[in-house]
């Protein structure tokens, strides 16, 4: 076994982190030199995450957050119809995973949400991500299936069905502001409409 100082530290050691990352040891008593503030402050440069491509590094007041380009549209834990935000040069988009309603994949602003490039909603205030559903007399039901943004939680009328997919908030305290989005529901959807005599229309809605 090595012979240590009063510090535990084994004679002829450097101090130096285990690591070997450069940082230097200082002791109770030890003259504070510049050189190992120098030191500490070249360590601390080089762990510094710094933004990347696909990424970028984003600091406010709150802390320290990675804000990627793109949504991990990969994980087998996302299910179906969920909302996703992100952001591209400052911007607030939300797309959608890929599913179906009654076995017809949706769209936003007419493009199917998995198409390639993937259609986007901008965010830019508070409101709710919805699933659209169109009754058209002499047509199959339904007979468009839409994904669309409003501010308010759209209640459905006699031809036209609404269902949450998730809940958006805009985050102003934050520097650059951001899209915070709550998932509502997840999974392909059935949906059922049912009209008796001049009654206004009743939606069932069903996840898989």
């Amino acid at each position: 076994m090595p012979s240590r100082d009063s510090n535990g530290r084994a004679l002829g050691t450097t101090g130096r982190n285990p690591y070997n990352i450069g940082l230097p040891k200082i002791h109770t008593g030890q003259p504070l030199t510049a050189n190992p503030i120098n030191q500490i402050a070249n360590v601390v440069d080089k762990v510094t995450i710094r933004s990347g491509v696909g990424y970028r590094v984003k600091q406010s007041s709150n802390g320290t957050t990675l804000e990627f380009d793109q949504p991990d549209t990969y994980s087998v834990e996302i299910s179906p119809l969920t909302p996703q935000s992100f952001t591209v040069k400052n911007q607030n988009i939300a797309s959608i995973t890929a599913g179906t309603v009654n076995g017809i994949v949706p769209k936003i602003n007419g493009a199917y949400i998995d198409a390639s490039p993937t259609p986007t909603i901008t965010l830019t205030q508070n409101g709710y991500i919805l699933l659209q559903v169109t009754r058209t007399a002499g047509q199959f039901f339904p007979s468009d299936v839409s994904i669309i943004f409003s501010t308010t939680n759209l209640q459905s009328t006699d031809t036209v069905g609404y269902f949450p997919l998730g809940s958006v908030v805009i985050n102003t305290k934050a520097n650059p502001v951001y899209a915070a989005i709550t998932p509502l529901n997840g999974g392909n959807m059935v949906v059922n409409r049912l009209k008796a005599g001049a009654n206004t229309s009743v939606w069932y809605w069903n996840i898989l």
